[in-house]
């Protein structure tokens, strides 16, 4: 490395050759984390977006976020994953509603995003940096009065939440009347429920019938006279 000639092509040739590579990996992979505000209140949520940009060729193998980022810091929900492509670049990104039940200063931990290209095996890990949250306590005025709990504000019901009310008054309603009527018929000796009779024809509409009949029959026509007028 002492020769001048091995420095200048060390130089000139390899040394820009190895910066090249290293800028073309770092603009091939970006990986990135935020947080709407650093400061919240205990128990106070705060959304959180992480994601990745990946040239194309590349392929992503997306962390699997478990209810907890740290001892202190918990997930509340996430989002699914929005994928977007971006002038001929994979980006993609994961909200976080996140909180904490503990003051203090804490540190969001950085999250491991695996990449790989198409065709190859070796996983490169590209992180998405450190992001820390200050948990405050509510401010507590001691000089005022402790005020009683405040009552829950009571709403009105709903036609579905009578409902059910509803028609248990109706079906106890009926079976009130059903149990009068009872009591009434059982006292004249007659059935809760009467079967209607059908009345009786009129003995000239049943003598119309029966001539119509017989007309049908035509017994006349078959040679049975005395049997047509006995009928008759």
């Amino acid at each position: 490395m002492n020769h001048p000639i091995i420095k200048s092509i060390f130089c000139f040739f390899i040394l820009p050759a190895l910066l090249s590579g290293l800028k073309l990996h770092g603009q091939e992979v970006t990986s990135w984390s935020k947080i709407d505000t650093n400061a919240i209140l205990i128990g106070q949520q705060v959304n959180m977006q992480f994601g990745i940009r990946v040239a194309d060729g590349y392929q992503v193998n997306w962390p699997v976020i478990g209810d907890t980022l740290s001892s202190k810091i918990e997930v509340i929900e996430k989002s699914t994953i929005d994928t977007l492509v971006d002038e001929g670049a994979l980006r993609l990104m994961q909200q976080l509603t996140i909180t904490s039940f503990d003051s203090g200063y804490f540190e969001i931990p950085s999250i491991d995003i695996q990449v790989f290209a198409v065709g190859d095996t070796l996983l490169k890990t590209t992180s998405t940096g450190t992001l820390f949250l200050k948990v405050n306590v509510p401010i507590v005025d001691t000089a005022q009065a402790i005020k009683p709990i405040v009552v829950p504000i009571s709403e009105p019901y709903t036609f579905r939440e009578m409902l059910p009310w509803i028609l248990i008054g109706l079906l106890v309603i009926a079976l009130i009347v059903l149990l009068v009527l009872y009591l009434k018929k059982r006292k004249k000796n007659q059935p809760l429920f009467e079967r209607r009779i059908k009345p009786a024809l009129p003995p000239h509409v049943l003598a119309i019938n029966k001539l119509e009949e017989l007309r049908l029959a035509r017994v006349w026509q078959s040679g049975k006279l005395k049997q047509y007028h006995s009928e008759i």
